[in-house]
This record gives structure tokens, sequence and C-alpha cells, in this order.
């Protein structure tokens, strides 16, 4: 099965292949570039073709919803096929671009997390008179990971063909971080100048653990503005839809009483005077949508705040998601109680 990937991947575009192969590479993946591409793009056909084949068979129920909003065009099979198959091929390549994300993100969160110990690791080795090249290799221990990984490959790289300090500036093609980059760089421009290299690192470390510290008061400081979000999508918002929802079926009722009453004069005038074209069923489509972007939005909007990568905040999308369907269907029974609507 591999092997089929591996040959459909291959007669793809060589700069797409090339893409595929650096988002692997930075994820720490173990599988190939080309399978990984492969795989990718049999979940865009597969999800493009079931939204096409959705959106054919419901085409009947969105030209109800292009109606309702006077839209004034309706779709007919093959257009709402066609839309629903780009639609549908967009989202799964978001889906994996945003799963092998954040597979790099947490990667380099964790390197990130422990380059100072390391770093002042090599400045205790470098002043107990090893090389540079010996501090390195003697400090790559296990608990540290991906980063360890990585001095191992570059100490093994550096013995055959390749230099030391070429070996080492290759190291920020597998790790996707900008302070090991530029950390490295400090290094090895400090190698060819003569500089002291155990002070540099040491000075380092101590500059990455106060960035650090100050992340950290900075998301504590902004913890209220994540909370009151959270509020907004998850309570406030599905309670002002489910009043909206049920607002408009208890006019709908006060309008089929009156006419069924014979009040005609009071269905024609008045506050339940007119023809409400907004249904219920409309209204509460409508807000599953809204719902369900409002915790896009949100989602987004908390990861910046926290990390300042909005990406990173998408993993709280479909929780908040959830949690605001449950308090739209309980306001909902609990309105319809309320109302006598039942």
């Amino acid at each position: 099965m591999n092997a089929l990937l591996y040959r459909m991947a291959r007669s793809l575009p060589v700069s797409l292949q090339k893409r595929a192969q650096s988002f692997v590479r930075e994820a720490g993946g173990e599988i190939d570039s080309s399978v990984w591409l492969a795989k990718t793009l049999l979940l865009a056909l597969f999800g493009g073709i079931l939204l096409a084949f959705v959106m054919a068979w419901q085409v009947d129920f969105l030209n109800e919803w292009l109606r309702t909003l006077r839209a004034g065009f309706a779709l007919d099979p093959s257009v709402a096929g066609i839309i629903g198959f780009v639609v549908g091929l967009g989202l799964a390549v978001a889906f994996r671009y945003v799963q092998i994300y954040y597979l790099t993100e947490a990667r380099s969160r964790t390197v990130e997390n422990i380059l100072p110990d390391f770093l002042l690791l090599v400045a205790g080795n470098i002043r107990a008179g090893m090389t540079s090249f010996s501090a390195f290799r003697g400090s790559a221990r296990p608990e540290f990971g991906a980063l360890s990984e990585e001095i191992k490959a570059v100490s093994a790289r550096s013995l055959g063909v390749e230099s030391f300090t070429e070996a080492l500036s290759t190291i920020s093609n597998k790790i996707k971080s900008r302070n090991l980059t530029e950390t490295v760089g400090f290094f090895l421009q400090a190698m060819k100048s003569g500089g002291r290299l155990a002070q540099l690192l040491e000075n380092t470390s101590a500059d990455l653990r106060r960035t650090q510290d100050l992340k950290k008061e900075l998301q504590a400081a902004t913890a209220t503005y994540v909370i009151f979000v959270g509020f907004v999508i998850v309570i406030a918002t599905p309670l002002l839809m489910a009043v909206s929802v049920e607002f408009v079926e208890l006019i709908g009722k006060i309008q089929g009483q009156s006419i069924a009453s014979g009040a005609q004069e009071l269905a024609g005038t008045g506050f339940v005077g007119g023809k409400v074209s907004i249904t219920p069923e409309f209204l509460t489509g409508i807000a599953y949508i809204l719902l369900f972007g409002n915790s896009i939005l949100a989602g987004l909007f908390m990861g910046t705040i926290g990390s300042s990568k909005p990406l990173l905040g998408l993993r709280y999308t479909l929780p908040m998601f959830a949690i605001s369907l449950v308090v739209f269907f309980i306001s909902k029974q609990f309105l319809k109680g309320l109302l006598g609507l039942g």
C-alpha cells in the first residue's frame, strides 16, 4: 500500500513534494513525506466527493434556505455538487495541515522549554575543558527528547564528511524554533570569532529563561479576557439564540391561534400583524452556523492571546461548540416550558 502511495506522490509537482517533505521533517515524523502527501490527497478527494454527494442530495433544503435569505438565485444539483467538492477538498487539506502543524508546534515548544537547561549543561562542559563538539555531544541526554536526538544526528554527520559547524547549522531545518535558530547562529558566530562560548551560552540561557517567565506572566494577565470570551461563546450566545428561536415560535403560535379563533382584525394588525417569513427551523439552522463560527473565531482569538499563534487555539473550537450546543438545547427546552410551547 505504501509503495502505491509513494508512486502516486512522485507523480505530483516537485514543489509540492518539497513542501510536504518540509512539513514532515519539522514535525519529527517517521513516515515518508511522499506517503504522507499521498494520504493527504486521498483524504481530500474522499472529503470532496462525500460533501459533493451530500450537497447535491440536499439541494432542495439549500434552495429553501436561499429563498428565506432572499438570495435571488437557486442551485441545481450539479452546481451544488461542484461547490461541495471544492469545499470538502479544502476542509480535508486544512485538517491535515492543522494536524501536522500541531505536531510541529508541540515539538518546538518541548525543545524551547528545555533549551535553557541544555545550554547551561553545554556551558558547564566547556568550562570543564571539553571541546565544543564534545560538549554538545556529551549534553545530549535522553531527557532532552527531540533536541537530544538531533544533536546526536549532528554529531554523527560531523564525524563523516561534514564539519561540526556545517552539521550544526542544519539543526533548525529539523526543529522549527526561532529561539533555537538564533542560539545556534550566535554559537557558530562565536566559534568563528573566538568568543567566550561558555559565557555566551550562559547569558543566552538566562535570556531565554527570562523570556519564558515574561510569557507566563503575560498569559496570566490575559486570562480574564480568555474567560470572558469563553463565557460569551458557551453561555451568552446560545442563550440569546434560544430566546430568538422561541420568540419566533411564540409569534407564529399566537398568529395561528388568532386566525383559528376568527380574530382576523387582531391577526392583521398590531404586535402579531403580518406574516413572519423566518421560521423557527430556519433560525435554528442559523444558530448552529453562528455557534460553530463563533467557536472558531474564539479559538483563534484564544490562540493569539495565549501563544501569539492563532492556529493553536483551534483545539478549543470543538469543546466550545459542544458546550454551546448543550446550553442552546437546554435553554430552548427551558423557554418552551416557561412559555407553554412544549
